[in-house]
């Protein structure tokens, strides 16, 4: 099952969300230098977040994340990101992302002041697009350290409006082609290319137990609100082989 959560307030205390801890091994570090992050997810809103990270334990003060924003119509964008978003919309007028397909969706960004780099892949045609937002602007790394990580931002409108299969962050900046071959249709292969930091499969959540970071670096979940389970993407292969347990799984709306 993906997670789906059931409130669409923009307010953290009233909103859906699910929250980790940072852990042991350096995902509170993430936004300090270069960084990906992966997120199988799928929605119909043109406002709706992935994942965050933050300062503070009550998601007051953001310092990095992935969300679709309705500025041009349901776009990819990044925490402090002015643009038009990706894919741009003088190229892709009607926005891909609002078809409630199951994709990975990606953000990237380099050491020091740099763009963001964005990216989907269609799951069951391991269909990718992938390049910077219209009009991109640059973005520094965030020296202040994070606490939390967690499926809301800090966006005010319909930001739970999705189902979550699973989020996957490295402590590097994968190419494209890395990222291609790292995002596909089992979860196994996230470890193709590098080893992530942080991964979190919610095929092994249910109301019983809390979710538990892959990786084995502590960033396991801390808090869950107004969260159903959903069905599972189909195809998928959520193995990441006998050293794991995956026998669980969410949805997020």
């Amino acid at each position: 099952m993906s997670i789906q959560g059931q409130s669409f307030t923009g307010s953290f205390a009233g909103g859906a969300h699910v929250d980790f801890g940072v852990g042991s091994g350096g995902l509170a570090d993430l936004f300090k230098s270069d960084y990906t992050i992966a997120v199988l997810e799928k929605g119909v809103s043109s406002n709706r977040s992935m994942v965050g990270g933050y300062s503070d334990t009550g998601a007051a003060t953001m310092l990095g994340g992935l969300y679709v924003s309705n500025n041009s119509g349901g776009r990819l964008f990044g925490f402090g990101d002015f643009s038009s978003g990706y894919p741009d919309p003088s190229l892709i007028p009607s926005s891909p992302l609002i078809d409630g397909t199951w994709r990975w969706s990606t953000q990237s960004k380099a050491t020091g002041s740099a763009h963001y780099k964005f990216g989907y892949g269609d799951i069951s045609t391991l269909t990718w697009s992938q390049g910077e937002a219209g009009s991109p602007g640059n973005h520094g790394d965030n020296a202040t350290t994070a606490v939390m990580f967690s499926t809301w931002a800090v966006y005010a409108n319909g930001n739970n409006s999705q189902d979550i299969a699973a989020i996957v962050a490295w402590p590097t900046q994968l190419s494209e082609a890395d990222i291609r071959a790292s995002c596909t249709q089992a979860l196994a292969d996230i470890f193709v290319v590098s080893d992530p930091i942080w991964i979190i499969s919610f095929e092994e959540a249910n109301a019983g137990s809390a979710v538990v970071d892959l990786t084995g670096n502590g960033g396991d979940e801390t808090a869950r609100q107004f969260i159903i389970t959903s069905a599972d993407p189909p195809g998928f292969d959520f193995s990441l082989g006998s050293s794991y347990d995956t026998t669980q799984f969410f949805a997020f709306l």
